[in-house]
């Protein structure tokens, strides 16, 4: 193949397995048993999945599902949907999720930040070598294996899919001036965090003469968990990722009690 032409290369959680990291089935099992031990609002996961346990028999006949046979994905989607449509109406929790979703996002980063190797194994390191300039490198697993092998590995590597040198109201120039190696992660990830819904909030407190910041896990402690911009150059101001924030110590983040954080 030429070398000037891009490859995509599309890695499903199989890649992780030599990390000793869980796939999906695995990582149920886990936030189910990490579950057991929640409180207050947190404990809403427990009625969300006997909610859930009570649709599929409903409406597709399942009479024989439980917690351990769920399947987390279908599961995931059911949430997003009731969240989405606002189905719970007044009760819906918070722009980011209802308790359930938030709970089974923050559990699986949890589980993935304490199992992610501190010395990255040498195969993903020699798997980032061999990527070059451009390439796009399309991913379903949530960790940050990949993004730590390129680091080690000296590649340089974006998380979105193009950078600008420039914009304006009606388009932008693309600055190819760093060729990098492309990472889409297409199901999210464990280390960013979206501050838009913060911002206003901060900002409707400050309206009403509440000048002390409110308390959140991220973007009030950003110097002890290095919480850095995504985006630091020309970007339209409605960008999606323009509120976007990667935190660099997840382990930090994602061993706080449960109660505080949010995903």
């Amino acid at each position: 193949m030429d070398d000037e032409l891009s490859r995509i290369i599309v890695l499903g959680a199989g890649f992780s397995r030599a990390a000793a990291l869980p796939i999906a089935s695995e990582l149920w099992s886990e936030v189910r048993e990490r579950t057991r031990a929640l409180s207050d609002r947190a404990a809403k996961f427990h009625s969300d999945l006997r909610e859930y346990i009570e649709y599929k028999h409903r409406c597709d006949g399942e009479s024989d599902l439980s917690p351990e046979t769920v399947d987390f994905e279908d599961f995931m989607r059911f949430l997003d949907i009731q969240h989405f449509l606002e189905l719970r109406g007044s009760d819906t929790w918070s722009v980011d999720g209802n308790e359930g979703t938030i709970v089974v996002k923050t559990l699986i980063g949890q589980i993935l930040a304490e199992r992610m190797p501190v010395t990255v194994p040498e195969l993903y390191v020699e798997f980032a070598r061999k990527l070059r300039p451009n390439d796009y490198v399309l991913t379903f697993n949530y960790d940050v294996l990949l993004e730590n092998a390129l680091d080690a590995a000296g590649i340089p590597f974006r998380l979105f899919p193009d950078r600008y040198s420039e914009v304006s109201e009606y388009g932008a120039t693309s600055d190819d001036s760093n060729p990098e190696v492309v990472v889409l992660k297409l199901h999210g990830l464990i280390d960013w965090f979206d501050r838009t819904s913060y911002a206003q909030f901060q900002a409707e407190r400050k309206r009403h003469g509440l000048r002390k910041p409110s308390e959140h896990p991220v973007f009030s402690t950003v110097r002890e968990l290095g919480v850095t911009k995504l985006l630091d150059w020309p970007r339209h101001h409605d960008d999606p990722l323009g509120e976007m924030y990667r935190v660099k110590d997840i382990k930090a983040l994602y061993c706080r009690d449960m109660k505080r954080g949010r995903s």
